[in-house]
């Protein structure tokens, strides 16, 4: 049974069998925490290399009592439903050294079965999910989330009675049971924060990080000084209650700026941020995306742990969905053309509302966001979006009141309207993101200036090419993003602006091309500044055109005071 090769064929034969939706995995845990040494087909998307998950995990807290754990059902991060089994492989002395999986895709069975069960007045039963991943410490991550959920708390805020009541769960879970899986510079035994796993990645090993010469390159650097000033500014001029939109920053740490250290309302853009933020004691969640149906049993699941979380809809589908699972919802109105919603003065609102409502579900209110305000380049224009944008949400929540709905929700909201609406009569909340980093966008029309930058991109100086005039940096499009949103303004400013790691900008240099992991700079064009002598290791910083897609290419932030010592690595939320 230790010869791999002699099962090739036995899963390759398995796979074969049941067809395109059908995945084994061979595991060897000898392998500690990279433990897949064979895969025939794709469910999971694992790779040999890749990790164990919770499931083996739990096979390696058994250790040799480990029995067969057939046809059980979960789910992959990815939200596909998955009917699995897993069998211990024991050695010549009956001591358990790896383990056969077989999963099986039935998404679109346990689809067909959804509507079934709707249709005979049933609720559609809850999956969870497991972490199917190549690297251990997603799952770890995981396995921290789950109990911290349970707990109602992060683990950072866990008292030590409470902290060495973590441990022994992740102990009862298998997780110190994996050789290697505590590798340095990221968790020990004692320590059962959740950011230590992802904050670690990219720093040295074997040494504390203390500034930004520091971690490797590129990285996010984050100065805490001006997001907590970009705050401040906001939270000063506002006097309806804020909403803060989480898309932007992912991060526990800074939503929790935004309320003096409390949980507060927010909004999400992704079932995972809502996971996550759940997690850390935030209960009242907007996920403002329009509903997709195969994501509402997750948004149930989260209702049921005491979340109040409401969903985005648009069109009667949606609403006869959304009510046969009895979540509350908002109506999104299109005010200016941007993306999704229902016109202003469109009398299917009053459709969408009576489906919802007599499905089981709740018309919890309207919303609109002026994604075209991010194009006005005046004071005068940016409130101008600012008042359609209040306008037309009222207009459609005022229709529905007199259809007979309630309606108590009318949320509005973007960075730019956010920062020069000028009367917010009838407007309940508004919603904001980017503005807790702003970026070069923003400051190209006129909502910050260059200095409010919060976040920027560390990237080194791997070489130069004097004949283009171009100095190449190891930070790409794969750290800074493929945003080139200045370009429609008055001022391009390619990739973004250069400034030295103390971050005094560098005159007229930009970065004004990039590949997947190169970035170029040179002199913006038509420019009378000489290219700069900037010495291969020189660390320089990025400042981003869209700080949401910038800061989307990372899994943390590098958080710093004044200057460029590192006070924290806070963790980001990945995934949908």
């Amino acid at each position: 049974m230790r010869s791999w090769a002699a099962l090739r064929p036995v899963i390759e034969g398995l796979a074969a069998t049941f067809g395109p939706s059908c995945e084994v995995v061979l595991h060897d845990y000898r392998q500690g925490d990279r433990s897949v040494v064979a895969v025939a087909g794709q469910v999971t998307g694992r790779q040999v290399g890749g990790a164990l998950s919770e499931i083996g995990l739990a096979v390696l807290a058994k250790g040799d009592q480990a029995e067969n754990d057939l046809n059980y059902v979960t789910r992959t991060p990815a939200g596909r439903v998955v009917k699995s089994s897993t069998m211990p492989l024991r050695d010549e002395n009956g001591h358990v050294f790896g383990a056969l999986c077989v999963n099986i895709d039935v998404t679109a069975l346990r689809q067909a079965g959804d509507i079934l069960s709707a249709l005979a007045g049933g609720v559609p039963a809850d999956v969870g999910s497991t972490t199917f991943t190549d690297d251990f410490a997603d799952v770890v991550d995981a396995l921290v989330r789950k109990e911290e959920l349970a707990r109602g708390k992060l683990a950072s805020g866990l008292s030590r009675t409470e902290r060495l009541e973590l441990i022994k769960a992740l102990d009862e879970r298998g997780v110190f049971a994996v050789r290697n899986a505590v590798p340095p510079g990221r968790r020990t035994a004692g320590d059962v924060a959740i950011g230590p796993v992802r904050g670690s990645r990219g720093m040295p090993q074997g040494g504390s990080v203390t500034t930004l010469g520091s971690p490797m390159t590129p990285f996010l650097a984050l100065d805490k000084g001006r997001l907590e000033a970009n705050i401040a500014r906001l939270r000063g001029r506002l006097k309806t209650p804020l909403r803060p939109h989480l898309k932007t920053a992912k991060s526990v740490e800074v939503a929790r700026m935004l309320f003096d250290g409390q949980a507060g309302p927010i909004t999400v853009s992704t079932l995972a941020e809502a996971e996550a933020f759940a997690a850390a004691g935030f209960t009242d969640i907007l996920y403002a995306v329009g509903i997709a149906p195969d994501k509402l049993d997750r948004v149930v699941a989260l209702r049921e742990r005491g979340v109040d979380l409401v969903v985005l809809l648009d069109s009667v589908a949606q609403a006869a969905a959304v009510g046969r699972a009895r979540i509350p919802a908002l109506i999104e109105v299109d005010c200016d053309g941007h993306r999704g919603g229902i016109a202003p003065g469109d009398p299917v609102a009053a459709e969408i509302a009576r489906t919802l409502h007599n499905g089981g579900g709740e018309v919890r209110g309207v919303l609109t966001h002026a994604g075209e305000s991010y194009f006005a380049d005046s004071p005068a224009a940016l409130a101008a979006a600012a008042e359609d944008e209040r306008r037309c949400a009222v207009q459609v929540a005022d229709f529905l009141r007199a259809e007979g709905f309630q309606a108590p929700v009318v949320s509005v909201g973007s960075t730019p309207t956010a920062h020069f609406a000028q009367d917010l009569t009838g407007v309940t909340e508004v919603r904001a993101g980017n503005f807790v980093f702003f970026d070069l966008v923003m400051a190209g029309i006129g909502v910050c200036d260059v200095q409010d930058l919060a976040m920027t991109v560390v990237t080194t100086v791997i070489g130069h090419r004097p004949d283009k005039g171009w100095i190449l940096t190891d930070g790409g499009w794969m750290a800074t993003s493929r945003d080139r949103g200045t370009a429609r303004q008055r001022v391009d400013q390619g990739y973004g602006l250069v400034a030295d790691l103390d971050g005094v900008l560098l005159d007229d240099l930009l970065m004004t091309d990039a590949s997947q992991e190169h970035g170029i700079l040179s002199i913006r064009p038509g420019s009378a500044a000489e290219l700069p002598d900037i010495p291969v290791g020189t660390r320089l910083r990025i400042l981003p055109n869209h700080a949401c897609a910038t800061a989307a290419q990372h899994d943390q932030y590098q958080v710093t005071d004044s200057s460029s010592a590192i006070q924290a690595v806070w963790p980001r939320v990945r995934g949908w």
